[in-house]
């Protein structure tokens, strides 16, 4: 065939060299279950990559460890991704549910190099500590397609436990405000996955929190379907902080300005998004009139 770079970037196939050929030819077909693992292979509707949906399957293990213990994940402090490289090397780990019984090859790993006994227990600190992070942490660390740390909470909100998600369907799952048909359709494949099946009750046994920490917070609140973009450095709230409040009180924190943006809420350096939120007319509030938005609706 013949490639070029689409608009200098995406490879795109101009034509193919037919006088090329022998007559030996195969015709491929995309497989419809992973070779490696044997999981159903999926294709999203408009996507051009096919994807294994197997959580365990070996292909995807490192990419999917590191993202488990992720910030905005489980937030394993310490183990990080050359951490996690050297622990699949050595096979002490394969898959998610591995990491909550490193603790049985503690000689093991107290011998390693750049480790030893301080580092060990420190490691194993953070461990036991990502046990108690609840169901919306674990939803996002799974690495579910099109579910990331808002969906991950908005879940969370409306199950009280990881069997309940077992359960659910998609009319339930697309009746949450902000859950699509498209992902509702994911969260149900990967939990009618044998391997979810598998992984939560390895983490069960393990003693990790499967349950929700946020199943029946205040989902309405003063900014309830409101888009939310933080800009520049607050006072006295980290941007972690504020967007906890902001999704606490219905509302979603956005990244960027757009005409669909109701409030930004401006620190200190705002810079362009402040400047983008003049030229579109949309609402500028400071720290003071953010809280004071909040004590108004807890009235």
């Amino acid at each position: 065939v013949i490639i070029q770079k689409a608009g200098d970037i995406i490879p795109e196939v101009v034509s193919v060299i037919k006088d090329k050929r022998t007559g030996k030819e195969i015709e491929f077909n995309m497989p419809d279950e992973c070779p490696v693992c044997s999981s159903p292979v999926v294709r999203g509707e408009n996507m051009a990559a096919y994807r294994c949906t197997g959580i365990e399957c070996p292909a995807q293990q490192f990419r999917s460890i590191v993202h488990f213990c992720s910030k905005p994940a489980m937030n394993i402090d310490g183990l990080g991704p050359a951490l996690i490289d050297l622990f699949i090397k050595k096979n002490f780990i394969a898959t998610i549910g591995d990491i909550y019984y490193l603790k049985d090859k503690k000689e093991e790993l107290e011998i390693l190099e750049g480790l030893g006994s301080k580092s060990v227990e420190k490691l194993f600190d953070a461990i036991e500590t990502s046990k108690s992070n609840g169901l919306a942490r674990l939803l996002v660390g799974f690495g579910i397609r099109h579910v990331g740390t808002r969906a991950g909470k908005l879940l969370a909100q409306n199950f009280k436990d990881i069997d309940a998600l077992f359960d659910t369907s998609v009319e339930q799952l697309i009746d949450i405000d902000e859950v699509g048909d498209i992902m509702a359709k994911s969260i149900i494949s990967f939990f009618a996955n044998p391997q979810t099946e598998h992984l939560t009750g390895r983490l069960r046994d393990a003693g990790v929190n499967l349950s929700s920490l946020d199943y029946g917070v205040k989902k309405g609140g003063v900014f309830l379907r409101k888009v939310v973009v933080l800009t520049g450095a607050l006072p006295t709230l980290k941007r972690d902080e504020a967007k906890k409040l902001i999704e606490d009180n219905g509302g979603k924190s956005s990244s960027s300005v757009s005409k669909k943006t109701d409030y930004v809420l401006a620190g200190s350096d705002a810079g362009s998004k402040l400047t983008k939120a003049q030229q579109l007319g949309v609402t500028i509030i400071d720290e003071e009139q953010f809280k004071k938005l909040l004590e108004e609706s807890d009235v």
